[in-house]
């Protein structure tokens, strides 16, 4: 190639968000291009992709003339929720296109993809910009701050999604917030021809015609996928989930607007307690947060904090599902992260760790919005149980 195009060779990248899933790093080990052919890109202090940052990075590329496989953004990352502005990704994409610098856009949606649907007109539903009826779901008035959750005032939400349309890629996962089993999982190519990269036929296969050609009643789908063969199981359970409950505004979208409004009401409630505070604005259905407490002046003490309480509202081994009565999950992140340098409290603490534990929620269930025996909601009770806890903690002294 050196001696046929007179260049020197210069190694592909793939380019990620700082929020990339930990398996972009796996995939870019099995490719061959190494974990340092992975470039990220920073993320602002809600974790989404910082357009001007990818703007240095596509200049970088141009000026060193650095093939790029791909840009990689989110819609929805697994850990924070967080939603690139994929709108302004692809402009900034194609105006480097007009330059010369080819860069095909893959969404990574497995986890957010279906919040597309909350943008999506339903049969009895209003174009949503008109009509948000649905998403303002009833709440007792106590527990829903006048802010709410209305996404006629995060425009640019709208905008991340209706963006997906500019990518050449984007994968799915439903057994995420599709609620469906293991297993089933997809990607949609823009350019139908890129399948046939991977195309293999088994001629021990049963059909005896080739069923791949497009317009086919039964197209032989092993002939694509990496595994070759696949349960249809899982792929049925989608289906039907699908037929029963719609991909649009009266369907999942109402579902996860719902989770969505649950998460910023609970973010609200979140910033009058004083033993806890959010990490990020919710984008989606997860909140992150970090206790604190009178005496810590380092990280590696509120690190001990926080995994205290991961390990109390952790998984554990129970004798049935009733005897946990909260169940969340943990995290970590760079102490220099956007949203940690931006924090007037923890910038007060030593910086002596390497990562910085919190506490992740996701609301997957809108019943939490219940009340108890008591008349509490279950929201106000997990912070009233989540700040007990801390008031019980005893910090360490060296």
């Amino acid at each position: 190639m050196e001696q046929e195009w007179q260049t020197d060779w210069k190694e592909p990248v793939v380019i990620v968000p700082k929020t990339a899933h930990y398996s972009w790093f796996r995939a870019a080990s099995l490719l061959g291009i190494g974990k340092k052919n992975l470039v990220r890109v920073d993320v602002d202090e809600e974790f989404s992709m910082v357009p001007s940052a990818l703007d240095a990075v596509l200049n970088d590329c141009l000026q060193h003339k650095r093939p790029i496989w791909q840009i990689v953004t989110v819609v929805g990352t697994t850990e924070f929720g967080s939603v690139d502005p994929v709108h302004e990704i692809v402009g900034v994409r194609d105006g480097f296109a007009k330059r010369g610098l080819y860069a095909p856009i893959h969404v990574d949606g497995a986890y957010g993809g279906y919040f597309a649907t909350m943008f999506a007109k339903g049969a009895s539903s209003a174009e949503s910009d008109a009509d948000q009826s649905s998403f303002a779901e009833t709440t007792s008035q106590d527990t829903q701050p006048a802010l709410g959750y209305h996404f006629a005032s995060e425009p640019w939400l709208r905008d991340a999604f209706h963006g997906i349309r500019g990518a050449d890629s984007i994968t799915v996962d439903p057994h995420k917030a599709g609620y469906t089993p293991y297993g089933a999982g997809a990607i949609v190519l823009k350019h139908g021809f890129l399948k046939d990269l991977v195309a293999e036929t088994a001629p021990y296969c049963l059909d005896r015609e080739d069923t791949t050609q497009v317009g086919s009643s039964s197209p032989q789908l092993g002939k694509f996928i990496l595994e070759g063969s696949k349960p249809g199981a899982v792929a049925a359970a989608v289906w039907f989930s699908h037929r029963l409950i719609p991909l649009n505004q009266d369907g999942y979208g109402r579902q996860l607007s719902i989770l969505c409004r649950i998460a910023r009401v609970f973010d609200q409630l979140v910033s009058q307690r004083s033993n806890v505070f959010s990490l990020f604005r919710p984008h989606t259905n997860i909140v992150g947060l970090m206790a604190r407490k009178a005496g810590i002046t380092r990280k590696s003490q509120l690190n001990d904090l926080n995994e205290h309480l991961a390990v109390r509202f952790g998984v554990q081994e129970v004798s049935s599902i009733q005897s946990y009565d909260y169940l969340i999950s943990r995290t970590t992140i760079a102490p220099d992260s956007a949203c940690v340098s931006s924090d007037v409290y923890l910038n007060t603490l030593t910086d002596d760790v390497e990562q910085l534990t919190i506490l992740r929620l996701v609301f997957m269930n809108r019943w939490v919005e219940g009340k108890d025996f008591a008349g509490q909601t279950y929201l106000k009770d997990f912070l009233d149980t989540l700040e007990k806890e801390v008031t019980d903690y005893v910090v360490a002294v060296d």
